[in-house]
């Protein structure tokens, strides 16, 4: 009989306080990714729990004892050293961008208070220092990837690291430590006040003594990675969960008459079968959602529905919601996954099609889907869609690009949404100062982003990526022709990242490939997997052995294979002409 060995598994909850003690000294392991969180997430971490602190503070008061704790989550560990008094190492198998994150989000509080006693209770948390009474020696709280590691320490764990960005951009060498830079900038960004210029002091305590106290995670600790790397996959596979779409199935089936039940279930489950290739129903679920409350989730969906929508509505209950729910289902279909749309014109339909695939296919974010698809539904009139959908797309790409948050981005598909709902003629909503005069006051911050050394770090290429498939639609002739970018398109460069061959040497000193490598002159898209060592070759070789093979149609990418070399001023000029087109294209007249 094969014996059965049952791995000891010790899970427990711990206040950050607790967390970030004595008890605790974490490491990355080697297999881990690198740090690799962005502006997003790191936005999102603060509001969150920014979120919970404002939210306690309505209810009980200003004494955080009674404040209700936010959750945080559930990190996995393997111990590899424990102590008699539990204190010990461990490895961090799920959590890692979390407890980086939270580090980097104390140190920044640390450089930015005037209380003594928080600045020393936040350096605590980060860094251990030697105590001979206590028998524990100086230790680094987080010990990180080693080619982050001097950077980290010097950026974080010292104290004052975070204060000055532009010290810490001179420092960047990879996009780990280019995160950890953007992790810094944003949660001062939180804790600024522009009202007085200055940052809100008061807030910081707030939330530094509710971030300690009552922000707290499950931790797993057990004693091998076998078991770490089974606990990984249970907890963050999703089986049979219930989807929202499910439970909202349910409450408003539950308000059918019973002889409704079979045409309303063949309604749901067509679009629920159909809705499979594009990531479930729960996507129209939250579309509709944003239309209905039009503001950031306060609780999940499905509470928000039930306390917010069928409560201010009640007879949106039942029959209503999943007509609704079939509207949003046919314009989700036909305007965007089909790309549709029948005006009359040619031309007009075509650069719909154009630039609503552009959209669906490379913004790495969708709600402002919501608002195309209660325009169509509001208006039901197919004239003047192209002429919103530029509006709409300059408004995204604007924002996106000047730096906004996920929710500050969202907090705008708000406004476009309160704004067709308010307007019977969407001409007053195509003219609103919303899309115009509030996109041209941004223009020179815009201008300066496309124009920053770095472009291709931010949002993991994405915002490159987009930028220069925008800038190829725009430099072909679309009137008839239905362009899809499809298959697997990445942006490389042309001036390598890091060059060996003599003709990159010799055209490009190190001051200048620091600040030309990444920026948007010197990228180009390819219909490839990057393949480094491919693109390391000298220029005329590079274009005749692997671009020409790569290139695949893109317009921006064939003016290159017609130059002979490639240099500093053929770079400039490249830079120059795709700063001030893209400025023309979303910050500009269409």
């Amino acid at each position: 009989m094969t014996e059965t060995i049952i791995e000891k598994i010790d899970a427990n909850h711990y206040y950050i306080k607790d967390l970030f003690s004595d008890k605790f000294l974490f490491e990355i392991p080697i297999f881990q990714r690198p740090f690799s969180w962005e502006e997003d997430n790191f936005q999102q971490l603060f509001d969150d729990i920014n979120d919970s602190l404002q939210n306690n503070e309505l209810k009980h008061g200003t004494k955080i004892i009674d404040y209700e704790p936010y959750f945080l989550g559930a990190i996995i560990l393997v111990t590899k050293g424990i102590k008699d008094d539990k204190s010990g190492k461990f490895s961090i198998i799920d959590g890692q961008q979390r407890l980086i994150s939270l580090a980097i989000l104390m140190a920044t509080i640390r450089d930015i208070t005037k209380n003594s006693e928080t600045r020393n209770t936040m350096q605590e948390y980060i860094y251990q220092k030697a105590n001979k009474i206590k028998g524990t020696p100086e230790s680094i709280r987080i010990m990180i990837r080693e080619k982050e590691k001097d950077f980290f320490e010097k950026f974080v764990l010292m104290g004052g690291g975070t204060s000055d960005l532009s010290l810490i951009e001179k420092d960047i060498k990879r996009n780990a430590e280019n995160n950890i830079k953007d992790a810094i900038s944003i949660y001062q960004s939180c804790f600024y006040n522009k009202d007085i210029k200055d940052f809100d002091l008061e807030l910081v305590e707030k939330f530094s003594a509710y971030l300690s106290q009552k922000v707290v995670l499950v931790v797993v600790k057990t004693h091998t990675l076998s078991s770490a790397f089974r606990l990984f996959n249970v907890i963050n596979t999703r089986g049979m969960k219930l989807t929202n779409a499910d439970l909202l199935k349910s409450i408003n089936f539950g308000k059918i008459t019973e002889s409704k039940h079979e045409k309303y279930r063949r309604i749901w489950e067509d679009i629920e079968e159909t809705m499979e290739e594009e990531g479930g129903l729960d996507i129209l679920i939250r579309f509709i959602r944003n239309i209905k409350i039009k503001q950031k989730a306060r609780e999940n969906i499905y509470d928000e529905y039930k306390k917010l929508i069928f409560k201010k509505e009640p007879d949106f209950l039942g029959e209503n919601f999943i007509k609704y729910l079939e509207k949003v289902w046919k314009v989700y279909q036909d305007k965007i996954i089909d790309a549709k749309i029948n005006t009359g014109k040619t031309e007009n339909d075509v650069r719909y099609s154009n630039l609503i695939s552009l959209m669906r296919d490379f913004l790495p974010f969708n709600d402002w889907m919501s608002a195309l698809i209660i325009y169509c539904i509001k208006y039901n009139d197919e004239k003047f869609i192209l002429e919103f959908l530029i509006k709409i797309e300059r408004k995204i790409i604007v924002d996106w690009v000047y730096g906004l948050s996920f929710t500050q981005r969202l907090t705008q598909i708000y406004r476009i949404i309160v704004l067709i709902e308010k307007n019977s003629n969407p001409i007053d909503v195509i003219n609103d100062p919303l899309f115009n005069k509030e996109i041209i006051e941004n223009k020179k911050s815009f201008d300066n982003k496309i124009d920053e050394s770095n472009i291709y770090r931010r949002a993991h290429g994405g915002i490159a990526k987009y930028l220069l498939l925008g800038l190829d639609l725009k430099e072909r002739d679309q009137d008839n022709v239905i362009i899809l970018y499809k298959g697997k398109i990445s942006v490389e460069h042309i001036l390598p990242q890091n060059p060996i061959d003599l003709y990159w040497l010799d055209r490009f000193s190190e001051d200048v490939r620091k600040d030309w490598t990444h920026s948007l002159g010197n990228l180009i898209l390819l219909n490839s997997i990057k393949n480094s060592k491919a693109g390391r070759k000298p220029f005329p070789q590079k274009i005749k052995d692997y671009i020409n093979m790569k290139k695949g149609d893109f317009f921006i990418t064939d003016q290159v294979t017609k130059l002979s070399n490639w240099n500093l001023k053929e770079l400039e000029k490249r830079h120059i002409y795709f700063v001030n087109r893209a400025s023309e294209i979303w910050v500009g007249s269409k």
